[in-house]
């Protein structure tokens, strides 16, 4: 009888594509990250690694790895919010214009075209694209403060590569 019941099921899935109900994989500061968030991020990581012809890991390790980049940039998102970071707009579509120039590509408009035709919409490349640059700012708040480079470190280095290059 067990047998007939997972035909049946069987059956059931071949009709319709199967649902992965949504719950939460992960909180952060209490905020949720939910199972259909994670297998999103799955996928585009699997496009990625396909792209560059790198061999994907197990299932178990991908979801591992995914889910630990997620978390880390969840929780520097709130610290971006927290430290009153921001991305206007004018940034944002300077950003973007930049996008459509390293891909060969006239303007955004023309870019957005480009992407809607690989399936990603406007709003998510947007919504990518700003938590990027927040998190860049946010890596540039923190690390700069902590870098110091005296005039003997750069006396140092003018001569290092003046040396390599032959001139006195």
């Amino acid at each position: 009888a067990p047998e007939a019941t997972s035909a049946k099921a069987d059956d059931s899935r071949s009709r319709s594509p199967v649902r992965q109900a949504d719950y939460i994989v992960a909180l952060v500061n209490s905020e949720p990250i939910t199972n259909n968030e994670l297998r999103a991020r799955m996928t585009r990581a699997r496009q990625q690694l396909a792209e560059r012809n790198v061999a994907e890991p197990s299932e178990g390790e991908l979801r591992k790895q995914v889910l630990e980049i997620f978390i880390s940039e969840r929780a520097q998102l709130q610290l971006a919010k927290e430290l009153s970071i921001e991305v206007d707009q004018l940034t944002l579509s300077q950003a973007e214009e930049s996008v459509a120039q390293q891909n060969n590509l006239p303007s955004a408009a023309a870019l957005h075209i480009a992407l809607q035709r690989e399936g990603v919409s406007t709003k998510d490349f947007r919504a990518d694209l700003q938590r990027q640059i927040l998190l860049q700012r946010l890596r540039e708040r923190m690390i700069e403060p902590r870098i110091k480079v005296t005039d003997a470190d750069i006396d140092r280095f003018l001569r290092d590569q003046m040396a390599q290059q032959g001139f006195q």
